[in-house]
């Protein structure tokens, strides 16, 4: 199975259903701020760490983000490494097919913003091909509701590709990659071109194979901060302290070190996410080829405190922000 060659209704959501989510503009949001959502073969929660929560994604989900507006955006678990992925603009709509199942090899749904007024989302496409030269990985976009697929940049091929991305509202897009053992940081925007990001940690070339290379690159939705996990090898394992930075700035503004408990021999870092004063670090066991989904790590970047997660599965967080729900 290889990716579509052009944009089609099969890889966007249709125009019927765009209509109907276009109609649903000013219904009551289905997500308040503030909260953290977690997906798994369950479905897609609202936790209550503030307010109330609640399941909100009645179809079993690999990932889910707020799409910068309350809506909800999701991957289906129901095809393993290509599901289709899913909008639900509000509480009184059904969700509309944004990218079909089964589109490419494998599909990866990488977050979502509102970009210059319009929700867009963006998603990892991987073609495998028939000899491992074939391979192939982009970053690609949709802009909500009746946008075309768009092909971002390329992001890997044999023993490269990317280890996570974040769409920022500015439209900047953190790429964190890798090629064999070397960890690569990038900055573009929504047409490929590179941006600018003084607070890059590895402005100044990839980190090899070492043990205190920086991981879980990300953006906060307004696109003004950079947040990362610092490791440093400690007895017992690895410690790694997050680092919250100004994009333009020297010097972090909060910097929280995570327990090497908390990050045990066989479960590492994946993703983090960051909006106001929350951060969520996710985390994936490296034992055997298809283990169980871990809890993430919840930071409270103003009291300095990390706690796992009371349910597995990947998490996110909604819009910054306190909620009347």
């Amino acid at each position: 199975m290889g990716e579509p060659s052009t944009t089609s209704s099969s890889g966007t959501v249709t125009a019927s259903a765009a209509a109907g989510a276009a109609a649903a503009s000013d219904e009551d949001p289905l997500l308040p701020r503030g909260q953290v959502l977690v997906a798994n073969e369950d479905g897609v929660t609202l936790l209550a760490t503030r307010g109330t929560g609640g399941v909100v994604g009645e179809d079993s989900a690999v990932r889910a983000f707020d799409d910068g507006r309350g809506g909800l955006v999701y991957q289906s678990a129901m095809l393993e490494g290509a599901g289709g992925i899913l909008w639900q603009q509000s509480v009184d709509v059904e969700p509309v097919e944004v990218v079909a199942p089964g589109f490419a090899d494998q599909v990866t749904l990488e977050g979502a913003a509102v970009v210059e007024g319009q929700p867009t989302i963006v998603f990892s496409v991987s073609v495998v091909g028939e000899q491992p030269d074939d391979y192939e990985e982009s970053i690609q976009s949709v802009r909500l509701p009746a946008g075309g697929r768009q092909r971002i940049d390329f992001t890997g091929g044999f023993e490269s590709g990317l280890s996570g991305a974040t769409l920022a509202a500015t439209g900047t897009i953190s790429l964190q990659t890798f090629d064999t053992a070397v960890t690569d940081f990038r900055f573009v925007d929504l047409t490929g071109r590179d941006v600018a990001a003084p607070a890059n940690p590895l402005a100044d070339g990839a980190c090899g194979d070492e043990p205190d290379c920086p991981t879980g690159l990300t953006l906060d939705l307004a696109g003004d901060r950079l947040a990362w996990l610092q490791a440093e090898p400690v007895d017992g394992g690895t410690r790694y302290d997050l680092i919250v930075q100004g994009i333009e700035d020297d010097e972090p503004t909060t910097v929280v070190p995570i327990d090497a408990a908390l990050l045990p021999d066989g479960v590492l870092p994946s993703t983090v996410e960051l909006a106001g004063d929350l951060a969520i670090v996710n985390r994936a066991s490296t034992n055997g080829p298809n283990p169980p989904p871990s809890s993430a790590l919840l930071v409270n970047l103003t009291a300095g405190e990390v706690t796992e997660l009371p349910e597995s599965g990947y998490a996110s967080l909604t819009q910054p922000g306190s909620s009347s729900r």
